[in-house]
């Protein structure tokens, strides 16, 4: 059964339920709230924070930008052309191993790592470390780096456009399935709505076949 009061625990210092859903601290806005995880996954609100939870998913949703940033913080000690590809490789590896990543200790870890203040801060000793020494070429994309990593996070949140579901849902949702899978919990909810998706599919693959085949 839900625990309603492990529940209200947490609903003051990082989201708030909102009519059509979750608003985190974060600014980021998921079409569900804490009854409608709860019959997703009956039983992992008994397990697992929801802050937890949303926390996570979260950190899902932007933790492959704050890897590549970090990369390039740290490549602009070599050289510029270095940091560049640094923060393309390890964005691009941190993106695709998204997925496995939730409900691990490594996904969990991303909660720490996609900390603003903390950015703030390593970004203005790498910046103030550069401009000291007099290598303007590293200060400046250093900067522009952070600058471009602030409009991509605010594009990502995607601002109060609460209308329709967005990859933040998904990868809740996937958040919540590698949750059930790790204690042992049902998803039947989850399980028939990847099944309608299936459906969904395949029912437009064959139109299109067969409006082909027509023609």
């Amino acid at each position: 059964m839900l625990d309603k009061d492990h529940i209200r625990k947490s609903v003051s210092d990082y989201y708030v339920e909102v009519p059509g859903g979750l608003l985190t601290a974060s600014g980021i806005f998921y079409h569900i709230d804490s009854s409608g995880v709860e019959h997703l996954v009956p039983g992992l609100l008994g397990k697992v924070r929801l802050r937890d939870l949303l926390q996570e998913a979260d950190a899902q949703s932007s933790a492959f930008l704050f890897w590549g940033y970090y990369a390039l913080l740290a490549g602009l000690f070599w050289n510029v052309y270095a940091a560049i590809g640094l923060f393309v490789i390890v964005s691009m590896l941190a993106y695709l191993l998204r997925p496995s990543l939730a409900g691990t200790a490594v996904g969990k870890f991303q909660v720490v790592i996609v900390n603003e203040p903390l950015s703030y801060v390593l970004t203005a000793i790498v910046l103030i470390w550069f401009g000291y020494n007099e290598l303007l070429p590293p200060m400046w994309t250093g900067l522009g780096a952070f600058l471009a990593l602030r409009v991509v996070l605010a594009l990502l949140k995607g601002g109060k456009n609460h209308s329709f579901p967005s990859k933040n849902d998904r990868i809740l949702h996937f958040v919540l399935q590698k949750h059930a899978l790790r204690l042992g919990l049902s998803t039947p909810a989850i399980d028939e709505i990847q099944n309608n998706l299936i459906s969904y599919l395949n029912t437009t693959k064959r139109r299109k076949s067969d409006s082909k085949k027509s023609t």
